[in-house]
């Protein structure tokens, strides 16, 4: 009676052929580090939020609007460039930036959090944003930027990563019963 051969040893297409364990040992490798490292990094982002002794979502209002500016250069590109960085022309202007302050209440005191950016188109007094606050002693509270999509991408890099070991694990596997199978036969 004959055996039939496993699947990694008839079909050159599935991942487990030994023609294809190199491939798909440098790429699962690769997305394991970068889905480790992402990760990691999304991780960063929400723990002390998720550690904290006491965390608070607020609704902040926006009251106030200013318009300052900044001074900002630029190199100039010509067609006689210079040979170093340090030679070359630079022009310098200015640009607006807007501060906007947002009021939110804790305890019933009443804070501003000042945010500023290039644009006033994005946003008009009376705007609200939901802010998340954490604090470890119950009196200075700061801000944490995590949401649902940090939490989305956070499962996203845990399924890549999850899948990625499988691979790499199960190809280990085969490789040591190809192994055992090569000594069987010498045998």
């Amino acid at each position: 009676m004959s055996k039939k051969k496993p699947r990694y040893l008839t079909d050159r297409h599935y991942y487990g052929h030994p023609s294809n364990h190199m491939p798909y040992l440098v790429i699962c490798t690769a997305a394991l580090l970068i889905a480790a490292a992402v990760g990691a990094l999304l991780l960063s982002m929400a723990w002390d939020y998720t550690t904290a002794r006491y965390q608070l979502e607020v609704d902040a209002v926006l009251v106030d609007i200013r318009e300052g500016t900044t001074e900002k250069w630029d190199y100039i590109e010509g067609k006689d460039e210079a040979r170093t960085p340090a030679e070359r022309a630079t022009r310098t202007y200015t640009e607006s930036v807007y501060s906007f302050d947002w009021e939110y209440e804790i305890n019933g005191e009443k804070l501003i959090w000042t945010t500023s950016e290039s644009s006033y188109t994005a946003h008009k007094l009376g705007d609200t944003m939901q802010m998340r606050l954490w604090s470890n002693d119950g009196a200075e509270y700061h801000r944490s930027y995590h949401g649902s999509t940090t939490i989305l991408l956070t499962a996203v890099c845990a399924a890549v990563f999850v899948a990625a070991l499988y691979i790499i694990v199960r190809i280990i596997i085969i490789k040591i019963l190809i192994a055992k199978r090569k000594n069987k036969g010498r045998r």
